[in-house]
């Protein structure tokens, strides 16, 4: 269970305002993700609607991977707002939910740990491809990249054969 739980039940008509902070030491609780260093400023609107709970959930900051390039920390930035709805059910199990954005309770639990939606949030907002700007790379490491490259050219390289084949069969 994350600090990130929101009483569901216990919310009147409305809306509250819930704030944490999310570190590395939230991040690293969760699957292997690649984050080294997390600062982020989590800020919660929850309203009792009739019968279910309307969420706003905004997390602003930073992350910080190892670039893709020259393995160096990146920090990226982290804005996400969602919306999620929780609806609240006897037999929540059976029900087939087919918007990621709404969260099905038991009728008889009374809190919510948004911690692995957040977690989810911040995950997602990372880019699939990690890598500084140009020119702000470790050039030691880009030069050690630059001598592989090189001797991969040169028929120094395992897959040098390999390419010389894909050539001869090009033409």
């Amino acid at each position: 269970m994350s600090e990130i739980v929101i009483p569901v039940k216990s919310l009147s008509h409305e809306c509250r305002v819930f704030d944490y902070k999310v570190d590395e030491n939230f991040t690293s609780s969760f699957a292997d993700n690649g984050i080294i260093k997390a600062d982020c400023d989590v800020h919660i609107e929850a309203e009792k609607k009739t019968d279910w709970v309307e969420i706003v959930c905004n997390v602003n900051g930073y992350v910080t991977v190892l670039c893709d390039r020259c393995l160096d920390p990146l920090k990226l930035p982290v804005e996400v707002s969602q919306l999620l709805t929780v609806r609240f059910d006897k037999e929540p199990d059976d029900i087939v939910e087919e918007d990621d954005n709404v969260i099905v309770l038991n009728d008889y639990e009374n809190e919510l740990d948004l911690g692995q939606s957040v977690y989810d949030f911040i995950c997602l907002s990372i880019p699939l491809k990690r890598v500084h700007s140009d020119g702000e790379c470790n050039p030691q490491m880009l030069s050690k990249i630059g001598n592989r490259e090189s001797n991969a050219d040169n028929g120094n390289s395992p897959f040098y054969d390999l390419k010389k084949i894909l050539e001869n069969n090009n033409n």
